[in-house]
């Protein structure tokens, strides 16, 4: 067995969207195979020497230097270094809300567990990685974030799935820093840089919704967290998301409601006495 290494990331912090769980790399043996195995997580081995072959689920992909391979969690795996010329890789592991995703983003499928580094980028990064060793936490997931940057970029980014629900979260972001505002379908469309028409049947694809119908509900959403402070008048609320005319945000929110903004103030303050009371 030649040169090999494994190095487990720790943290107290329980990370969500992504963490690096472990990384390393090995100097193969002439035929040296590993698995079958199942992997909890999803693992990215990056072949910088010789060549070998993958199986997934039975099927068989010859892999050589330069390329990069994806074993997803639940699937059924066995890789092997050739015999004359046998492979040396290097790997991460990582596990997240995340992954699926950015895995979708960098061109991965099942049909295609694998993918070409023409200009090293990918390459590159992993090696910045396994270069880290036992570096801090923070240091490691911002090179495992450069990582998967040079993977997305060199797979082709979003496909257009991702991309439609990405201008909608980019959308929502927009909507939320600027609640306060008046704001126009228009305008969304503006900074998300597309389609005022595209924009809409996005969001009635991912939230249901019109953006006008969408930005009104977080604006009410808000003031009816205001509306729960004693000291903001209802005056005030409607000031707080754009509303400079108080009979019109009174109109909007008994449409979203059913109710006034006093009446819904009263019953708040009526249910947040019951809770009070009961404990």
């Amino acid at each position: 067995m030649g040169l090999f290494h494994v190095w487990y990331a720790h943290t107290d912090v329980m990370l969500q969207d992504i963490c690096l769980l472990q990384y390393g790399e090995q100097e193969c043996d002439s035929g040296y195979g590993y698995g079958p195995c199942i992997r909890n997580f999803y693992f990215i081995h990056y072949v910088y020497r010789g060549k070998g072959h993958l199986i997934i689920e039975g099927k068989r992909f010859d892999i050589e230097a330069g390329q990069y391979f994806l074993i997803c969690p639940g699937q059924m795996a066995y890789y092997e270094a050739d015999k004359e010329d046998p492979w040396e890789y290097r790997w991460f592991e990582i596990s997240g809300a995340l992954c699926k995703r950015l895995m979708k983003q960098s061109g991965f499928s099942g049909n295609c567990p694998v993918i070409c580094d023409k200009e090293k980028r990918v390459g590159n990064a992993v090696l910045a990685l396994i270069r880290s060793e036992e570096a801090p936490f923070s240091a490691l997931l911002g090179k495992t974030w450069e990582i998967l940057h040079a993977m997305t970029e060199n797979g082709g980014g979003f496909s257009a799935e991702v991309r439609g629900e990405d201008y909608v979260r980019k959308c929502e972001t927009y909507i939320r820093m600027n609640l306060h505002k008046k704001l126009r379908v228009a305008e969304l469309a503006e900074y998300a840089g597309i389609d005022r028409s595209y924009l809409s049947r996005l969001f009635k694809e991912h939230k249901g919704l019109s953006p006008q119908q969408y930005i009104l509900k977080l604006k009410m959403e808000a003031v009816a967290q205001y509306l729960k402070k004693e000291e903001t008048t209802v005056k005030e609320t409607a000031l707080c998301v754009g509303y400079e005319d108080p009979l019109e945000f009174s109109k909007q929110f008994r449409k979203q409601f059913r109710v006034s903004p006093t009446e819904w103030r009263k019953k708040a303050f009526y249910e947040q006495s019951i809770q009070d009371y009961m404990q």
